[in-house]
């Protein structure tokens, strides 16, 4: 009666179910089989072919490359190491600060690291232990305001700051300005 009228509409919702399925199913085999793959295209940003010289030529005229770059330490490194940057152990320093909201914390990338994280620390190990993340030539997940921290650093610890950079980006426009000397470049095809 009642409950083998329930019954016999659960079996027939079933075979409805499966046949719909089964309908997808063929439908997707059919229109997956009509295609044709012609392709795939990869890039990635790497620098050019003169920065590794030019990096050159700037340390033989005693003048020492920093790179900051907005990637993390791990995509930084890999860049970092075809401009010819260190990037061993303890090469760089994550301007990421404890308040990050990028779902990685500085210490996941080297466990091994004794360099400090963000601006605020790096004040704090240069007070109260040593100079090294003064010394370092890359400084990873840098965002401007983190930047124009750390060029603020540079300069109460004596250092002459040149910005370097695009002139087509609005946010180095405050890092320009906070630098002793900046060079505002156009994009060079």
């Amino acid at each position: 009666s009642v409950l083998a009228a329930l019954e016999n509409i659960e079996t027939e919702r079933d075979s409805t179910l499966r046949l719909v399925r089964e309908w997808e199913d063929k439908e997707q085999q059919m229109l997956l089989s009509q295609q044709i793959f012609l392709g795939m295209v990869a890039s990635r940003p790497q620098p050019k072919e003169e920065m590794v010289s030019i990096i050159e030529d700037l340390d033989k005229a005693g003048i020492r490359f920093v790179y900051f770059s907005p990637h993390n330490p791990k995509r930084a490194k890999i860049m970092a190491s075809q401009m010819g940057i260190e990037t061993g152990w303890n090469s760089a320093v994550s301007l990421l600060s404890e308040d990050n909201t990028s779902g990685w914390t500085p210490d996941e990338w080297d466990a091994r690291a004794k360099l400090p994280h963000g601006v605020k620390e790096v004040r704090e190990h240069l007070k109260n232990v040593d100079n090294v993340p003064l010394l370092v030539a890359l400084f990873t997940d840098s965002k401007p305001k983190a930047v124009n921290g750390m060029i603020e650093v540079f300069q109460e610890n004596e250092g002459v700051v040149c910005a370097f950079g695009s002139a087509l980006n609005a946010l180095n426009g405050p890092l320009f300005q906070q630098a002793d000397i900046a060079v505002a470049v156009d994009a060079v095809s």
